[in-house]
């Protein structure tokens, strides 16, 4: 990943702020530029925050192979985490799983 991980998360993270209060058609065409970069693997798994935000990225714009493939990455890593770590994170693995689901409808 050429582009600092804190760019992608701050991108991402203002994009999502958008989409919640209703206002992403405006920078659609930008999110989807931003998804299309974030589809390489090479990008995925290096800090949770991000990876959850790609996973919204992802649905958003229809990438739902690529998503279903970070979902079930993240899944796997979150089974290998000690019972503490894995019961902080497990809450919003649901929460994305669920999201991703709705977006297949």
């Amino acid at each position: 990943m050429e582009v600092c991980v804190e760019v992608y998360v701050n991108a991402l993270g203002l994009l999502l702020r958008v989409d919640v209060r209703g206002e992403l058609d405006v920078f659609e065409d930008r999110l989807k530029i931003l998804a299309a970069c974030l589809t390489d693997q090479a990008s995925w798994f290096m800090e949770w925050h991000l990876d959850l935000l790609i996973l919204w990225a992802l649905a958003f714009t229809r990438e739902f192979s690529k998503a279903e493939d970070l979902l079930k990455g993240l899944k796997f890593r979150l089974s290998t985490m000690w019972k503490k770590k894995r019961q902080v994170i497990q809450g919003a693995m649901v929460v994305c799983s669920d999201f991703c689901f709705l977006w297949h409808l």
